[in-house]
C-alpha cells in the first residue's frame, strides 16, 4: 500500500483480479463483522470517493436524484497489467462480464471488508479514467477448486469456459500470493462476486 497526495488516497495496487483506489475520510466510516468459515473479525475501514472520479459519480447521484455516498465501496480497475485492465473493463462495457474473482487473502492483508449486495463501485480503465459504476449483487467466498461453470460463464473471459476460467486465475493468484508471501493452493479462498451496470446505463 503506497500513500500518496494531498487528498489522502491509498492505493492497493492487488485485490484479486483488481486493483483498488480508495481514500481516507471520516465521511463514511464502516465496520463490517466477517463471518465466513474460520474468518470471524471485525473490520474497520475509511473510504470517499477518490478525487479522479468525483465528476463521474456527480453525474451519477444527478441521474439517480440522491446522495448515494453511503454505498459507495470502490473504485478499481481490473488485473494487474495495462493490456488486461483495459480489455476487461471493455467486457463490462460489451456486456459479457458480469462478476468478479478476488483473493480473500488480499483483502484480509490489507483489512478490506468484503464487498457487500448493494455495494456501488467505480469500474476504471488503467489511467483511472471513470467506466461505468456497477452494483454488487451476489457475494460468495468458495474455495478456488470449488468455482464452478456458472461462475466462470458470467464472469464473461476469454471462451467463458471453466478451463480458461481456471488457467488465467491460477496464474493471477499465484502472483497473488507470491506478493502476499502465501503459496497458491486448489483450497485458497476466492471472493465470487456477481454484478450489474448501473451507470451511465442500466441492466
Amino acid at each position: 500500500m503506497t500513500l500518496t497526495g494531498k487528498a489522502r488516497r491509498f492505493y492497493v495496487k492487488s485485490t484479486g483480479l483488481k486493483s483498488v483506489v480508495a481514500c481516507n475520510s471520516s465521511r463514511n466510516v464502516r465496520n463490517l463483522r466477517l463471518i465466513v468459515g474460520e474468518y470471524n473479525y471485525w473490520n474497520s475501514i475509511t473510504m470517499c470517493i477518490p478525487t479522479p472520479i468525483k465528476q463521474f459519480w456527480k453525474s451519477f447521484e444527478a441521474d439517480i436524484g440522491h446522495d448515494a455516498t453511503s454505498r459507495f465501496y470502490e473504485s478499481f480497475h481490473f488485473d494487474d497489467n495495462e493490456t488486461n485492465a483495459n480489455a476487461l473493463g471493455d467486457l463490462v462495457l460489451q456486456g459479457p462480464k458480469r462478476a468478479t474473482a478476488g483473493l480473500l487473502w488480499t483483502n484480509e492483508m490489507n483489512s478490506k471488508p468484503i464487498p457487500r449486495v448493494g455495494d456501488l463501485s467505480v469500474v476504471t480503465d488503467w489511467q483511472q479514467e471513470p467506466l461505468c459504476i456497477i452494483e454488487t449483487t451476489q457475494v460468495e467466498i468458495v474455495p478456488y477448486e470449488e468455482v464452478g461453470e456458472a461462475f466462470a460463464a458470467i464472469e464473461g473471459e476469454g471462451d467463458g469456459s471453466l478451463r480458461f476460467w481456471r488457467e488465467v486465475h491460477w496464474l493471477y493468484f499465484s502472483r497473488e500470493c507470491q506478493r502476499l508471501g502465501k503459496e497458491p493452493s486448489l483450497r485458497m479462498p476466492i471472493i465470487c462476486e456477481r454484478f450489474k451496470v448501473v451507470y451511465p446505463y442500466c441492466d
